[in-house]
């Protein structure tokens, strides 16, 4: 059940229309999330070839992350994380 207070924010938002942002509201804190000039630096691993490809597409897509390494299991995972700095 909305609160009169929740029905009238409602109701001043135009019908049929959705709110949009600039950028689409982050689950993480500010200080965690990347910039353009200072991306957050990515080491990507799993096991499953297709589902590893498909993150690291949606990681490149992002000018906020930088796809470092990606690794098909924790042994190449342990050996990425020693070839590259964080």
């Amino acid at each position: 059940m909305l609160s009169p207070q929740s029905a009238r924010g409602l109701a001043s938002l135009p019908s049929g229309q959705f709110e949009t942002y600039s950028n689409p509201p982050s689950v993480w804190p500010a200080f965690l999330t990347g910039q353009e000039a200072n991306p957050v630096r990515v080491l990507l691993v799993d096991d499953d070839p297709h589902i590893r490809l498909v993150i690291a597409q949606e990681l490149m897509a992002d000018a906020r992350t930088l796809l470092v390494a990606q690794a098909g299991s924790v042994r190449e995972g342990r050996k990425a994380i020693k070839n590259h700095e964080f």
